[in-house]
């Protein structure tokens, strides 16, 4: 997977290894860049299947709730969390995000 794009590239089973080139075979495949998620399956008999649609990465806003359910926005600005964490004694938000976002 690159970009949306699956590739396919010769390889020879017997002396295990590749034998060409990469070539791209299906187009517009969803995937998650934060993670490499990429949802296609491929069968034992050879049957491809996967969801036909854009990069599902999404901005996304992060708000507090506190016990009596009410929310209060922690950033003033919506990014590409990922796998966000408060420090131990809970004064300061981190946000581990490898989509490049700010933390």
């Amino acid at each position: 997977m690159h970009e949306g794009t699956l590739f396919a590239i010769p390889f020879d089973l017997k002396r295990l290894e590749v034998t060409g080139a990469p070539v791209p075979i299906v187009n517009g495949i969803v995937t998650n860049p934060a993670t490499g998620g990429a949802q296609f399956a491929l069968s034992d008999t050879g049957n491809l299947v996967y969801v036909a649609g854009p990069s599902v990465i999404q901005n996304v806003s992060i708000d507090w709730m506190d016990r009596a359910g009410t929310f209060t926005p922690l950033r003033e600005r919506t990014a590409r969390y990922l796998f966000p964490t408060f420090s131990p004694e809970g004064k300061r938000f981190s946000n581990a995000n490898p989509g490049g976002s700010p933390k």
